[in-house]
């Protein structure tokens, strides 16, 4: 995408809630998020300040963690906090499950028990991840080192985009749909206008674990309204059981983390980690965590199969094919060089301006 050394910004997404973009520098891809902020409101920054503090705290290698965040200009004269977060290789599990089909009960141990860790203990921090259906879960190929092979990206952008504009609005609305685009992973109470929170990252995980084993959605190709309806029925008990004969001993989990009530998933982010840590077995997750010294596609792992079905394609493939040499700009600041971050106190800075071109 660019010369070593010299950043360049790939506009390759414009939203109602801001944009996204891509920036290679010295051969390291990074992904920009731009959100627009009031002018003036201490409120606003202060809130994104702190979330994004959090998040470049917070380390794990099943996410893809926020590497800074400064608040700028654009030539429009607005505000902007400008999110700088690692940028994901691999496919999407939406794309492996597509390729590959239906997977076993070992194997979706093997890819979900790390990220489930993560999950766990971000929700221990306080933290919400917001988006972890399918398409926002990204199998990292073999050969990358210290990373997970299931990675969760757009971690918090929910509650970012909520600090920076307010509610989210209900499924119907335009701005829920271009930030939640998975609706068969939504819970029903999220689509009808509650922010996500824990219980709803116990739904959205249950529901890509769910896709993993059936080899799409539990109501997969069902219309928007269909699938709020579906939601709000809960699973069947037809359904369950069908979870249940395909993953004995973790199934009905599964089926209960995806219930209608928030309340009656409490509990099951941790009741699954430990499911699956005991269907792996101690020297088996030891092997494939990389939290614990592991490499997830080391001879002898279970995802091993998995491995023909994973590209090495790199992130900013899945748009350059798409966009014209004139949708390439140089940036005027590179968020990695920028010397006003949000430090630990969660205030922030204003580097050189960010223009738009």
């Amino acid at each position: 995408m660019s010369k070593a050394g010299l950043g360049v910004d790939l506009l390759v997404r414009v939203a109602d809630w801001g944009e996204v973009s891509i920036v290679e520098t010295d051969g390291q891809v990074s992904e920009l998020l731009r959100l627009p902020i009031g002018a003036g409101d201490d409120g606003a920054v202060a809130e994104l300040a702190e979330l994004a503090e959090a998040w470049r705290r917070y380390e794990s290698p099943a996410i893809t963690r926020v590497v800074s965040a400064v608040q700028a200009r654009v030539a429009s004269g607005g505000d902007v906090l400008v999110i700088e977060r690692q940028a994901p290789a691999g496919n999407t599990f939406e794309e492996l499950l597509a390729s590959h089909g239906p997977l076993d009960g070992v194997i979706v141990a093997g890819l979900f028990v790390e990220l489930l860790g993560a999950v766990r203990d971000g929700h221990r921090k306080g933290l919400v991840f917001g988006k972890l259906a399918p398409r926002d879960l990204y199998v990292c190929p073999p050969g990358v080192v210290g990373v997970a092979a299931l990675r969760a990206h757009n971690s918090g952008l929910p509650h970012f985009v909520f600090a920076a504009m307010g509610p989210l609005g209900t499924a119907d609305d335009r701005r829920f749909q271009q930030l939640l685009d998975d609706l068969a992973a939504v819970p029903p109470e999220v689509a009808d206008g509650a922010m996500p929170d824990a219980a709803s990252d116990t739904f959205m995980i249950c529901a890509s674990i769910a896709a993993a084993l059936l080899g799409q959605h539990l109501h997969e190709g069902l219309s928007s309204w269909a699938l709020r309806h579906s939601a709000r029925s809960g699973v069947t008990p037809r359904a369950a059981a069908e979870l249940e004969e395909l993953a004995p001993g973790f199934g009905s989990l599964i089926a209960k983390g995806m219930s209608v009530s928030p309340l009656l998933r409490r509990g099951v982010v941790s009741e699954l980690l430990s499911a699956f840590e005991g269907l792996l077995g101690e020297p088996r997750c030891r092997k494939i965590c990389v939290r614990l010294g592991g490499d997830p596609w080391q001879m002898g792992s279970p995802l091993i199969p998995l491995a023909a079905y994973v590209r090495a394609r790199p992130y900013a493939e899945r748009f350059t094919a798409q966009r014209s040499a004139h949708q390439r700009r140089a940036s005027t600041a590179s968020i990695a060089a920028a010397p006003a971050a949000v430090g630990s106190a969660g205030t922030l800075g204003t580097p050189a301006a960010l223009v738009d071109q």
